[in-house]
């Protein structure tokens, strides 16, 4: 399968989480918080796109960071402010809600040429707005919102943090098979198996600079320690050679429908075997993930 190269461009990032964002159904198991995902998701991606490098807003309060990172990882949050300003504070708010609180992610000291740096060790998944207010000088910094102490105020950007996870490949030997949730299997289906999160869960996974979206087709990986198990198409589209670390967020759900994953306009593979049920063990369904392993 070939990849595309799509554009992206930095001002597609100027924009703060979505409204009808939707809390997700089930817990975070792996530390850090969840950012709830949109209700309705992105369609499934046939080849991969460039992730974006930076997110930059301009104005009276100027910042910059790395668009996408990855859980426990550090960002560093650079910006100008006026010179007027110098001594005083930055801080750096994150929020997922639009009309939610704006919650401290890290703080900063501005120089005397009004630069400032500041860093946040990530500790939230999914699409996070930020945007960083100057706090006067002799003010305290606020931990929420603004407060009298607080002045100007960066417009938010959006960025994306990932959580780390290991993914495997399935596929081969159980092309033409059903899956656990349905769908016949293709060497084309871009698709993931997943222990648990429900059939028609949007994914979005991140690997070597590329992400794809893709939905959940399948139950597994039961081997090798992965979390995620990619189906041929989908390893292809995203370029993973074999067992891998990759990047993953939570970005939806859509209806679990028999050709959910396959290429637009093409046939169903043909198969007499009925679906296995949805949360069933490789012995118990036709395909339940098997990892190839890479």
């Amino acid at each position: 399968m070939s990849r595309s190269t799509v554009a992206t461009t930095i001002a597609a990032l100027a924009l703060t989480c979505s409204a009808s964002a939707a809390p997700v159904a089930w817990a975070d198991a792996a530390g850090g918080s969840i950012a709830p995902a949109p209700a309705a998701a992105p369609p499934v991606g046939r080849s991969a796109t460039p992730l974006p490098s930076v997110a930059v807003v301009h104005g009276t309060v100027s910042m910059r960071v790395r668009a996408a990172a990855v859980l426990g990882t550090v960002l560093d949050f650079r910006g100008r402010v006026p010179t007027h300003d110098s001594g005083g504070g930055i801080l750096v708010q994150r929020r997922v809600l639009r009309g939610g609180d704006w919650l401290p992610a890290a703080r900063a000291t501005i120089d005397r040429h009004g630069a400032f740096v500041a860093r946040w060790r990530t500790s939230q998944v999914g699409r996070i707005a930020v945007r960083a207010v100057v706090v006067s000088t002799g003010r305290s910094v606020p931990m929420r919102g603004r407060s009298s102490g607080a002045g100007e105020a960066s417009s938010s950007i959006r960025i994306t943090v990932y959580r780390p996870a290991l993914a495997t490949i399935f596929g081969p030997g159980f092309y033409g098979r059903r899956t656990a949730c349905g769908q016949i299997l293709a060497r084309t289906t871009v698709g993931v198996a997943n222990r648990t999160l429900p059939c028609g869960t949007m994914v979005e996974m991140s690997y070597s600079g590329r992400r794809l979206s893709l939905p959940v087709i399948d139950r597994g990986p039961y081997a090798n320690g992965a979390d995620w198990d990619l189906t041929s198409g989908a390893a292809s589209a995203l370029g993973v050679p074999g067992t891998v670390r990759v990047g993953t967020i939570v970005i939806g759900r859509v209806a679990s429908t028999p050709s959910l994953g396959s290429a637009p306009g093409a046939p169903a593979p043909a198969s007499g075997m009925a679906p296995a049920p949805a949360g069933s063990s490789p012995a118990g369904g036709p395909t339940g993930g098997a990892s190839a392993g890479g």
